[in-house]
Formats: C-alpha cells, sequence, structure tokens
C-alpha cells in the first residue's frame, strides 16, 4: 500500500485510490506492532510432539501444567486447532511454511537412510520472512525435515533462515534423558547430562544471554520430543501420576516437565522485559499414540480421524491479543505463518500460495476472519477436508500395493517373540502403536518390528502414481452432533459430498501440481521393476539415453521471449537457418516421437517450437565455445567486460563438498578481493595479523567505544600477493608487499585486502589502500611500488575501492570521510598524471572506464556530501581519462555508492542502496549536467554492497545485503522480476557473475544460487560449500573460482 499524502487516500497494490476512515485506522494503529511500538515484537514458537488432545490442564486432561494454562488464561486457547498433518514430518513442514507439506516436498515421515526428500530449499518459512524483517532467528530442539547425514545433501535449518540452531535430526538417543545426539550450529554436542525439553530450554537462555543482539527483535523456535518415545522424565515428578515403571505415568512426567522447561523460558523473558512484547504460540506436532490420551476423539497419531491432528493451540501476546477466551473456529498450524505476518503487520512471502489464513481477526477481535480455501490434511494415501462442521474422509487417494497379509503375519510373530512380556512391553499401547513407539529389549522382537515399520515407510518411486490419484470413496462426518466420528453420513447427504468432493479434488490436483518427484523417472522404473532390466542403449544421435524423457523436460520449458503465434512459421523458418543439417534432422526425430508419445497435444505449434528452441540453444551454445575459447582470462574483478558477465565460459550448475569440486586451496589469512585469473596462473591478495604488539599503541580493549565496536589494531600486518597454479591450486609464489600497523580498524564485514588486483597480461597490479600500490610481473618480480598516503574513512569502516587499468593507466578512486579525490597513475612506473578533489564522503565503487565517441570517460558514482541529507543526492560523474576534466554528471543516487556502474552501449547503469533505493541508466553521450537527461530510473531494491550485472539486455541485482533478486530490461527498465527470494539463501555480499546463459548468486554462508537467464526467476540449483563467501566470484572457461573465508575452490565438472 502506498500512501499518498494528506488528502486521505492511498493507494492498493493494483493502483486504485482508496479513501482512509481516520477513526478505524486510529484504532487499527493501536493494534498494530509496526506503528505502536518502536521495537517490533519477538516471537517464541513451542512444538511438542505426539502430544494428545486432552493431555493438559487447561484441557481437561490429567498432566499439571500451570505455566501453559496460566498463558491460555491469559490469551486465546482453541478448541478445534489442528496440526499440519497427523504425522511429524509433514505437520512441521506446513509449521514453517503455510503450506501443504507435500508442496514443500515432504510426503511423509522422513527417514534420511531411505529417502531423498526433505523441506525443499525453494521454501519460504517463517524463519526467513522473520529473518527478512531484522530478526535473530533460532531453532532449538527436533527438526525432522531432513539434514545432511546418510551422505545426503540436504538443507540445515541455517539454509532455511535460522542464524542459529542445536537442533536432533529426529528423536533424542537413547531417549529423553541424557541424550547424545544433539547438534549444534553442524557440529557434534556428544553427551549431555540432563532430559531433553531442559536442554532445549537451557540453549535457548544461553542464546537469550549471550548470542542476541539486544536491538533486535527474536525469533525463537523451540520443538520438544517430549511425549514422544522413547519416554524419559525425572522419578520426582514420574512419581506424582503412578509407579516409576508406569508408561503412562512417565508419559505424563515428560509433559509435567516440558512445562516447567517451558517456565523458565517465560520467567527468563519477563526478567529481560521482553515478555509483554513477546507473541508466544503452543502446539502439537500431531496427536497422541496414547489412544486413551486424545479425549475421546477417534484415532490418534497417523490417523485422519480428529485423534490425529486435532491437538492443543493457544496464542498469547499481552495486552495485544484479548486474553481470557476459549475459540471455537477450526484453524491449525498452517494458519501459523500468515496469522504471524498479520499480527506483526509485516507482507505475507510474495509469489508463494498459502494454504493457510491470517487468524490475527480472531485473536484481536478486529475485522471479521474468512478463510480462502478449507482445512485439508494429507498423510500417505489418505486425507480428510473441513468445511464447517462437517469433515470428508478420504481412506485412499490412490491404489497402491501393499501386502496386508505379511503385515499381520509380522504382528503374531511379534506377540510369540514376545511371549511372556508382551504386556510389559507393551506398556498400555496396542501391538500396533507399540511396533512405531520405541524398541523392544528382545532381539527378535526388534527385528521383526524393523521388517514391518519398513512396510509402511513411504516409497518415493510411488509418487507419479499418487500424483495420478484423487477423490473417490469418501466418509462424512458431522463434527457438531457426532464428535466422535462413528456414524458416516455420506449416504444421507448426496449434495453435500459432491460439493465436498468437487473442492477436495481441486486441492488434490493443486497440491499435486506442486509436490516434486524426488527420483528420476529411470530411478522410478529401477524400483518398480524386477531386477535385471538394465537401461536400454539410447538410439544413434540420441541426445538423451531416454527419448521421452527428454520431450517431457522440453515441455516444461517456456516458450522463447520474441515468440508470437500468430507469426509462428516466421518464426520457425528464421531459426531453422541457423542450424545445422542434422539438427534440422533431429528436430524432425523429436517432433515425431513426441507425436507418437502423445496423440492429443493441446498446443502443437508451441510444442513444437519448444522442441526447435531446445536445438538451437545446444547449436548457440556449441558456437559459443569454439569462438570465445582463447578470451578465458578474468583481469578485472568484475570480469573481461567490467559487467559480470563471462561471455564464453560455461561453468557448472550443480556441485557441492564432494562433487564437482576440482580443488580447493586454503587460503592463509584474511581478504575479500576477488581472485584474478590469466591463463594458468590464480592471483588474490590477502592480508595476515602476525600478532607482533607495539607497546605504544592503546590495546582494542583500552579504547574507546567506537560504532560497530571497531578498535584500531595495535599489531603488526603482513600484506601478501599470493599466484596459485590454475590446474592444481598449488602455490607458485608469494610476495609480502609490506608489513605495517593499519592507522584505523574496518569494519567487521571488511579487511585490509578488499580491493582486488588486476592485470594485463603482462604486470599485475595490487592495491592495498592506505598500505600502498604494488606492482609485480607475472612470475612474482617487483617492478614499483607507491605509497598514496592515509585516508580515513567514515567511522572506519575500511577501504575497499579496486584500481582499473586502460592501457597505460591506473585509475584510483579514494572516496572517505575527508578530501575524496580520484586520481590516475601510469602504469609503467606509478607516477601520478593527474589528480582531482571530489565533493563526496565515505565510498567503495569501483570506477567503469569506457572508450565512447573517441573519448575515454572514467564514469564513477559518489555518496551524498552530506551524509544522510537528501537534499544533497548522490551522483554519476563521468571525468576525461587523459586529464580528469568533468564531462558530465547526473543527479539521483542515495548513500553510501558500494555497487559499481556497468556501461553498456552508450548507456551507464548505477544503483545505490544505502538510506533509500536508487538505480539510473543515464547516457554518456551528454555533457555537463545530465539530471534531466536520465533514460530511466527506478526504486526498486537495490543493492548496498554487491554490484548488479548486465547480462544480454537483463540488468540483474538483488536488494541491499539480501537474497531477494530484481529483473530489467536495461533498455526501457520494464520491471520483468521483482524482489524475488532466492530459497535457502540469506545474506548476499558478494557480487552476481553469469556465464553460460546461467546467473551465479553466492550467498554468504556457503550457498549458490543458480538461475537460468530468462528474464523470470528460473532456478536451476542451490548448490552448498563448507565456508562463508563475501568475496565475488570468477569464472573461466568451464571453471567458476569462489573465494571463501578459509578456502579458494575451483568448481569444475568431473
Amino acid at each position: 500500500m502506498k500512501f499518498k499524502g494528506a488528502d486521505g487516500f492511498f493507494e492498493d497494490r493494483k493502483g486504485n485510490q482508496v479513501k482512509l476512515n481516520f477513526p478505524i485506522l486510529c484504532s487499527l494503529l493501536l493494534l498494530c506492532p509496526a506503528f505502536a511500538e518502536d521495537k517490533r515484537p519477538n516471537v517464541v514458537t513451542l512444538l511438542v510432539d505426539d502430544l494428545g488432545y486432552r493431555d493438559l490442564g487447561c484441557y481437561g486432561g490429567p498432566v499439571k501444567t500451570p505455566v501453559l494454562d496460566k498463558l491460555a488464561a491469559g490469551g486465546v486457547r482453541f478448541t478445534d486447532f489442528h496440526s499440519g498433518a497427523p504425522v511429524c514430518s509433514p505437520s512441521r513442514a506446513t509449521f514453517l511454511t503455510g503450506r501443504n507439506h507435500i508442496r514443500a516436498g515432504v510426503y511423509s515421515v522422513i527417514s534420511e537412510q531411505r529417502h531423498r526428500m526433505h523441506l525443499l530449499k525453494s521454501e519460504t518459512t517463517l524463519a526467513e520472512v522473520l529473518k527478512d524483517e531484522g530478526y535473530g532467528t533460532a531453532h532449538f530442539g527436533k527438526w525432522h525435515l531432513g539434514m545432511p547425514v546418510n551422505n545426503r545433501d540436504n538443507p540445515t535449518p541455517a539454509e532455511h533462515g535460522f542464524d542459529y540452531w542445536f537442533c536432533l535430526v529426529n528423536g533424542a538417543h537413547p531417549s529423553h534423558k541424557d541424550p547424545t545426539n544433539f547438534l549444534r550450529n553442524g557440529q557434534s554436542v556428544g553427551p549431555i547430562k540432563g532430559y531433553s525439553c531442559q536442554l532445549v530450554v537451557d540453549e535457548a537462555l544461553s542464546w537469550l544471554d549471550e548470542k542476541r543482539d539486544d536491538k533486535e527483535p527474536f525469533f525463537l523456535n523451540l520443538w520438544f520430543n517430549e511425549p514422544h518415545a522413547i519416554i524419559a522424565a525425572p522419578d520426582e515428578i514420574v512419581s506424582q501420576y503412578g509407579a516409576l515403571n508406569d508408561q503412562a505415568a512417565i508419559y505424563n512426567g515428560t509433559i509435567d516437565n516440558t512445562d516447567r522447561a517451558i517456565g523458565r523460558l517465560v520467567a527468563k523473558l519477563e526478567k529481560l522485559g521482553e515478555l509483554d512484547n513477546t507473541i508466544i504460540h503452543y502446539s502439537s506436532d500431531n496427536g497422541s499414540y496414547r489412544h486413551e490420551r486424545s479425549g475421546g476423539l477417534r484415532g490418534k497419531k497417523g490417523s485422519h480421524h480428529e485423534g490425529g491432528h486435532r491437538v492443543p493451540g493457544i496464542f498469547y501476546w499481552k495486552g495485544k491479543i484479548l486474553g481470557g477466551r476459549v475459540e471455537k473456529e477450526p484453524v491449525g498450524a498452517v494458519d501459523l505463518l500468515p496469522t504471524l505476518c498479520g499480527l506483526l503487520g509485516i507482507d505475507k512471502p510474495k509469489d508463494v500460495f498459502l494454504d493457510g489464513s491470517d487468524l490475527t481477526p480472531l485473536l484481536t477481535r478486529v475485522g471479521s476472519f474468512e478463510r480462502h480455501q478449507p482445512l485439508f490434511w494429507m498423510n500417505g494415501f489418505t486425507m480428510a477436508m473441513r468445511m464447517g462442521d462437517h469433515t470428508l474422509l478420504v481412506p485412499s487417494t490412490a491404489r497402491l500395493p501393499f501386502d496386508n497379509a505379511k503385515a499381520n503375519r509380522l504382528l503374531q510373530q511379534t506377540k510369540l517373540a514376545l511371549g511372556e512380556d508382551l504386556e510389559k512391553e507393551l506398556g498400555g499401547l496396542d501391538l500396533r502403536s507399540r511396533m512405531f513407539n520405541g524398541r523392544f529389549t528382545n532381539r527378535e522382537a526388534n527385528r521383526l518390528r524393523d521388517e514391518f515399520r519398513a512396510m509402511f515407510f513411504f516409497n518415493e518411486a510411488l509418487i507419479p502414481l499418487v500424483k495420478k490419484g484423487g477423490i473417490d470413496r469418501v466418509q462424512l462426518y458431522d463434527l457438531s452432533k457426532d464428535l466422535a466420528q462413528q456414524n458416516d453420513i455420506a449416504k444421507e447427504h448426496p449434495k453435500l459430498v459432491a460439493r465436498m468432493k468437487k473442492q477436495a479434488n481441486l486441492i488434490y490436483k493443486s497440491v499435486m501440481a506442486d509436490g516434486p518427484e524426488w527420483l528420476t523417472p529411470e530411478e522410478q522404473d529401477a524400483a518398480m521393476k524386477p531386477r535385471g532390466n538394465g537401461p536400454q542403449r539410447p538410439a544413434t544421435g540420441a541426445l538423451d539415453a531416454n527419448t521421452a524423457n527428454l520431450l517431457a523436460r522440453i515441455d516444461k520449458n517456456d516458450l522463447p521471449v520474441g515468440y508470437n503465434g500468430s507469426r509462428h512459421q516466421p518464426y520457425v523458418d528464421r531459426i531453422m537457418v541457423g542450424l545445422k543439417p542434422e539438427q534440422r534432422v533431429r528436430v524432425g526425430q523429436l517432433w515425431k516421437e513426441k507425436r507418437r508419445l502423445d496423440s492429443f497435444i493441446p498446443n502443437p505449434g508451441a510444442s513444437f517450437v519448444k522442441i526447435l528452441t531446445h536445438i538451437a540453444e545446444e547449436n548457440q551454445k556449441s558456437k559459443q565455445s569454439n569462438l570465445m575459447k582463447a578470451a578465458d582470462n578474468w583481469v578485472h574483478w568484475r570480469g573481461p567486460n567490467a559487467n559480470g558477465v563471462a561471455p564464453s565460459a560455461e561453468p557448472p550448475t550443480h556441485w557441492s563438498e564432494k562433487k564437482n569440486v576440482r580443488w580447493k586451496a586454503p587460503i592463509d589469512g584474511a581478504g575479500a578481493s576477488t581472485p584474478i585469473i590469466w591463463k594458468d596462473k590464480i592471483f588474490l591478495l590477502s592480508v595476515v595479523d602476525t600478532g607482533k604488539v607495539d607497546p605504544s599503541l592503546p590495546r582494542p580493549e583500552d579504547q574507546p567505544k567506537r560504532v560497530f565496536d571497531i578498535t584500531h589494531p595495535n599489531t603488526e600486518f603482513k600484506f601478501l600477493v599470493l599466484c596459485l597454479d590454475r590446474k592444481s591450486g598449488k602455490e607458485l609464489w608469494r610476495r609480502v608487499a609490506t608489513r605495517l600497523i593499519p592507522h584505523e580498524g574496518t569494519h567487521r564485514d571488511n579487511n585490509y585486502a578488499s580491493a582486488s588486483p588486476t592485470t594485463d597480461g603482462k604486470l599485475l597490479y595490487c592495491w592495498f589502500g592506505s598500505a600502498g600500490m604494488f606492482c609485480y610481473d607475472l612470475e612474482g618480480k617487483k617492478l614499483w611500488e607507491r605509497n598514496l598516503g592515509e585516508v580515513k574513512i567514515g567511522a572506519s569502516l575500511g577501504e575497499g575501492c579496486s584500481p582499473v587499468l586502460h592501457k597505460d593507466k591506473l585509475v584510483i578512486l579514494r572516496d572517505n570521510r575527508g578530501q575524496s579525490t580520484i586520481q590516475v597513475l601510469n602504469a609503467k612506473n606509478g607516477e601520478t598524471i593527474w589528480m582531482k578533489n571530489r565533493n563526496t564522503r565515505n565510498g567503495w565503487a569501483t570506477p567503469a572506464v569506457v572508450e565512447h565517441e573517441g573519448t575515454t570517460q572514467v564514469i564513477t558514482t559518489a555518496s551524498r556530501p552530506d551524509a544522510g541529507n537528501r537534499n544533497s543526492p548522490g551522483k554519476v560523474i563521468s571525468y576525461d581519462l587523459e586529464n580528469g576534466n568533468v564531462i558530465w554528471e547526473c543527479s539521483g543516487l542515495t548513500d553510501n555508492a558500494i555497487p559499481c556502474p556497468i556501461v553498456e552501449d552508450g548507456i551507464a547503469y548505477c544503483m545505490t542502496g544505502y538510506q533509500g533505493f536508487s538505480s539510473l541508466a543515464v547516457p554518456i553521450s551528454g555533457k555537463g549536467d545530465q539530471s534531466e537527461n536520465i533514460l530511466w530510473r527506478r526504486e526498486l531494491g537495490t543493492p548496498y554492497v554487491p554490484s548488479p550485472i548486465l547480462y544480454d539486455g537483463l540488468l540483474y541485482f538483488t536488494q541491499s545485503n539480501q537474497a531477494i533478486l530484481s529483473c530489467v530490461d536495461a533498455k526501457t527498465g520494464k520491471v520483468l522480476m521483482e524482489r524475488t527470494r532466492l530459497p535457502a539463501l540469506s545474506n548476499v555480499y558478494a557480487s552476481l557473475v553469469g556465464a553460460g546463459n546461467h546467473l551465479y548468486v553466492v550467498g554468504r554462508y556457503g550457498k549458490t544460487a543458480v538461475i537460468k537467464r530468462t528474464g523470470k526467476f528460473d532456478l536451476v540449483a542451490t548448490n552448498t560449500l563448507a565456508d562463508r563467501f563475501d568475496a565475488s566470484p570468477a569464472v573461466v572457461g568451464d571453471q567458476l573460482f569462489l573465494r571463501g573465508h578459509r578456502f579458494l575452490y575451483c568448481i569444475e565438472r568431473e
């Protein structure tokens, strides 16, 4: 929404003017934290495991839960609250995303040993939403959404938005007592004394004391293991509910112990003064495995009857959520993400379909609540859907093979194996439930249990059959009269059943269309066929081992830009002319096979063009590779054309620590400079703190407090120039350019080796800012050096602008809090040719140098001369390389100029993203003030640190330092893709690069998103490396070079 001023109107998202009702607005402002609080409220979500509907005291249960009872009394307690699914992993996926778990990639309970499935990296989680709003995020407790174990390359909680995580892959081992399998940020913690729920809260309290930024709101996500088997609780608690060996008493004890743990967390929030400004939500991931704990509901954990998913649900927010209420509206965990967005006054994830609805009107009593689609639950091959008081239950959505006789035989064999110990081992459960909850002491019974359980694990090879399913045979229950679901009334209400079946089928198809297939068609065939049926040999000239699979992939492609069905034949003729004879034959073969496989093609022309485009793109790739192979160098930190693109390169799109890494070399010291590549040599800069103290300088701890806690060093640093062998990563030579104690400190995200070197293939130029400029030959011989003097950067943030080499001249830009300058050196000897003062402050943007109409221009961006003053805007300034005279300038930028300008076809594209967003497209042919001659300008989310990329007419850039991507048409400024979140990435400091018709976006915490260059969001892969990345990548040939904090990686196809 966009306010238009004091006239009482605002624009909605469609541009319509809407009149404001100020009395209502004022009431809303009192409830909206975004307006009412200086600091946004914290969020704490509490999820327990396998809790029954009637377990808690406030729900009429037998367990003493005074802490939760008090939260319920002070907030809203829902009597018709539902988990995201009747089992664990799916429920958790829905809890975090507000979407059905199948859309999010999770079909059933996850076992990394058996499954590839995990919570998709592309999903936007609640943690990511809040992190983008400036929240500190931390997860504590069970995860069970897929982890990188059992040789799986699964994402961790960090890749789903959590800054900090202390968790379990699945359950606590060997039980809730003294678990041994917790992980802290990916590292094993080892054995810990205590009970799981208390350990989870211990870690959360430590995070609040030691890790959180008290200036930021926080999101704590606590997922307890209790009361899931294998259960354990302190004797003094268990004894209040029965004998110490009574499983029901121990079960009660785990719930009581968890309530006490939550009480410690609530007390801590109160002590910190944060409780009144914290939204707290409590629920369970599914119903209890103990049938008697479901409060008379039919079914239990795993069932689509009410007992499987109706659970306690509590919301608390003092003063904002009206307390002391019991709410009967049917709601669920699927509503959590949109509800928190509503309560916090923030946008829901853009371009993401949410199955849940915003419960804010129910919680605040402001406005009316309407659900946009019915509540529904899916698990395995069953489904349930709620409309009003009626629940439609679908016992089977797909006819899939299952050996009931074998399952019953295994149950009988287990009974026999347990013998006289049967009742003791069951612990009050029926045998079928007991088979899924904890191991037996009897070895043979355990073997039979494992075989029985294996029959029920989801088979990913069956996903295609599941997708073909639907709603056929159903049951109908009226919950207002039959909460125990004993009377199927489907036959008595045929019209209602027909209406609900139609709705359920629409939802089923929608979900299945989004659900991924975790196995390739070949793997699905192999999993379903008897052994011995090997793959067939591909036909001569085939582009793929399975033509049908190739055609299926081609069908998923978008139609090419520029194709119009009304001009089909001229388009086809034009593309065909550029193909080789054998490629035209291949187009014909694929089209013939397509018609054979699919007798009814809805749009034959479009289908043919997709096949034609596929072959044409292969042809174009081949041409590029042959024509431009000789230009395989990366001489400037933004590439051979200073636009971030390697036009002849074809690096991999997929990699990991174990795949497509040719080598990784450890890097001595610190540096954020980009590697420079010339032929078989790689050059990079680094700086090492020697630890040698100058006692005459104040120690860091004795220095006055500065912004960002920056301190000035009192130790000597070595400034290193490194040369590595491109083939092996081995160090060929290193040189210590200089040793000195830097005159001031840097921001924690900066260091003394942030500027990148540059080369012309003969000499190497290395700029360390105030430490000096150094020139070497490519064998490491120092030819000259030049000290250009010290500058002081505002707030001691550190230097970072890279030099630019053009023929025999070196351009050095030094924008700082003193006298900013631009100067040009003679590249042969380092002598100054000219120097000009600049009316600007801190800046880190490397200039662009371009020849245009007989003049070589040095195009620079400049921050506001008066920081933060919008009346003195930042500028784009062009200098004549020969003499330093200003050719033209243009106002319109914001502060802290960091992204470097890009120039192409006579247009300079310039951006800033601090204290406002600004992007300008300025023709470079003018003279004087060009502020009125801007080609186009946008205030779309622009980058703070990373530089944009201009790739074949498409201008891509990120927002601030976030993983939010936009794309505009460079010529017109038309927005093609607006502020699209990159899944699994969080902070982005490295600049974008492009190669092989793909865009590479490197996240700080090891994730790289690879996106097809189409102008739309077409994610190809998200790849993971175990390092932290701030330096921008380099791309040469078929290699991608990624500089991390610890290693330099060479990514190449194996």
